[in-house]
């Protein structure tokens, strides 16, 4: 290996998750860094185009690749979800031997949310000072006092939303005071507290997360017996975004509207812990770039207070599809296995303050640096006016700290308040786009049958003016009201004129009708106003913006097209 460059860090990553390996290098190039990958790793097309893959590949031995590798590098991450086992192991043991002492090396291990699955609860009988540093903090800034009191706003801006939803509002409200499943008699009346990162050993998993504890354990105990070794354990709730498949199936159902429910597996109020793709390499990032010796154990969740299952059905349900949601058993899903596991979790995590506690230091050393530039500045003003130069002191740049920036949360709300962007990225990863169709012609030439099949062909929405004037007229709202005052007024109008024709048809003998007019007989159309109105508002619905449209014998005219196209609020997010 070459030692004319000596960067900053030196990484070393073991993970057969090439997507994260490779979003994961994408972050860490952007820094003074070396990246050394596991012999077996597959190379993408990014790291043979940045030239990443380094040596090591043609080694025989595992074991004297490792002990290289350890020579060289200052920081070892190991994805436990997709490395081998045995490679961790083999490295633990050559850390073991090495002479720690003339360098620190850190460790950083990735964990798994299902590690928590069978943790062991606390209850505030065990330990009442638990919940109350859970309260202080989360409390303890000003940024955490802001988020909780904009989801306490949101929440009640959610309750009084009225959209269809076959599960009753005065339910939910009761199944929140509920626990999520049942307790022992004897806890009856405590209250299950949110686990801190302290309360690592309480985690309990079963098969492969079981064997995935062992190995976090013992490399914290390795960690005990050398103090140049720093080992941190991120274990990230619910990963989320981008390209991550995890809710995939839920935003699958949605988008197609089948079936037009979401399912809510029981009462939905366990709570799940969650994190954005691109903030969980924030957090990896920073244990990487920063000192991380005092946090052995890193929960990587988002600041979100609305965790509970339901909540996270619920915005998937509202900002994709139509609302509609349905409470079914874990048996009876038919969400896939997997997912049905991540949604039965019910683990109570306390937010992190690991980057922010960060941020909020560097931000005092800036604005230190900041004064004393300005004061700098302010000073050599002084000197150079003396001189006849004028130089003002309020020109000198305020340069933001890139370490700050560099560790943004970018969706440190949740999950909940950002559904909008992550529907985008949806879109995005499945290359989505809308299918937009006006289907126009004389009568009796076949527009419906052909806008039918071509909506059951695309699967988009149909849109037929007579289906559409029904649907309003059953909402029962004030819109309905103007609609159907009007169509009644229309119809006695023309009732009026079918009468006065009739008898005056009848007084010159000219009747060829038995009997009179029938008002109930008389059909009536709503005006192009009223018709271009229910339209706009149709098209705006989540089914119309996510797939598209087929519109049956509208718009008529040009002029009723442009008031309809040109004038109308649809939000566009394909291509027509």
């Amino acid at each position: 290996m070459s030692t004319a460059f000596k960067p900053r860090v030196r990484v070393f990553i073991d993970s057969r998750n090439q997507q994260f390996a490779d979003r994961l290098i994408m972050r860490l190039t952007s820094e003074d860094v070396l990246l050394f990958f596991d012999v077996e790793i597959s190379c993408s097309d990014f790291l043979l185009e940045n030239g990443l893959t380094k040596d090591f590949v043609n080694r025989s031995s595992y074991e004297l690749y490792l002990a290289e590798a350890t020579r060289e590098c200052d920081v070892f991450i190991y994805d436990l979800n997709s490395s081998i086992p045995s490679h961790l192991q083999t490295h633990l043991k050559i850390l073991k031997n090495f002479p720690l002492q003339d360098a620190k090396k850190k460790l950083v291990l990735i964990s798994n949310i299902l590690t928590w699955e069978f943790a062991e609860k606390i209850f505030q009988a065990e330990n009442d000072d638990n919940e109350k540093s859970f309260v202080s903090g989360q409390q303890e800034t000003e940024e955490g006092e802001q988020a909780n009191a904009e989801d306490t706003e949101a929440k009640e801006e959610n309750d009084e939303e009225d959209f269809a939803v076959d599960v009753s509002e005065e339910e939910d409200k009761e199944e929140t005071k509920k626990d999520p499943e049942p307790v022992d008699e004897t806890r009856q009346d405590k209250k299950e507290l949110y686990f801190s990162e302290k309360d690592y050993l309480r985690r309990m998993g079963k098969g492969k997360y079981l064997k995935m504890i062992g190995l976090e354990n013992l490399a914290l105990n390795l960690k005990k017996s050398s103090s140049n070794l720093t080992v941190t354990i991120l274990c990230p709730g619910v990963i989320y975004g981008e390209e991550e498949q995890f809710l995939g199936q839920l935003f699958k159902i949605s988008w197609l509207q089948n079936p037009e429910t979401l399912q809510i597996l029981g009462k939905g109020t366990n709570e799940i812990p969650m994190i954005h793709y691109q903030d969980f390499l924030t957090f990896v990032k920073f244990s990487v770039l920063e000192d991380t010796d005092r946090h052995e154990y890193v929960f990587v969740v988002d600041r979100n207070r609305k965790r509970l299952q339901r909540q996270i059905i619920k915005s998937i349900a509202k900002g994709v599809n139509k609302g509609l949601m349905t409470k079914v058993s874990s048996e009876n899903s038919i969400y896939e296995k997997r997912l049905k596991r991540l949604l039965s979790l019910n683990v109570k995590w306390k937010y992190p303050n690991i980057i922010k506690n960060h941020v909020k230091k560097l931000r005092e050393l800036q604005e230190k640096e900041d004064e004393e530039r300005q004061q700098q500045a302010t000073d050599d003003n002084n000197n150079e006016n003396d001189e006849g130069v004028d130089i003002d002191a309020q020109t000198i740049p305020k340069l933001p700290s890139r370490s700050i920036l560099d560790y943004r949360l970018v969706y440190e709300t949740g999950f909940v308040k950002n559904i909008s962007k992550i529907k985008d990225e949806f879109i995005a990863s499945n290359k989505l786009s809308q299918i937009k169709i006006c289907v126009l012609g004389g009568p009796y030439v076949g527009k419906t049958y052909i806008a039918k099949r071509l909506a059951h062909n695309y699967n988009i929405p149909y849109i037929n003016a007579e289906q559409l004037v029904q649907y309003f007229i059953d909402l029962k709202n004030s819109f309905s009201e103007e609609i159907t005052a009007f169509l009644e007024q229309k119809k006695e109008e023309l009732f009026a004129k079918a009468t006065e024709d009739y008898e005056k048809r009848k007084k010159q003998g000219k009747v060829v009708e038995k009997t009179s007019p029938i008002k109930e007989d008389i059909h009536v159309s709503v005006s192009d106003k009223l018709l271009i109105r229910m339209l706009k508002i149709r098209l705006n619905m989540n089914d119309c913006i996510n797939r598209g449209y087929v519109i049956d014998g509208f718009p008529n005219s040009h002029q009723t097209a442009s008031k309809l196209f040109k004038c109308s609020i649809i939000r566009s997010k394909g291509k027509f």
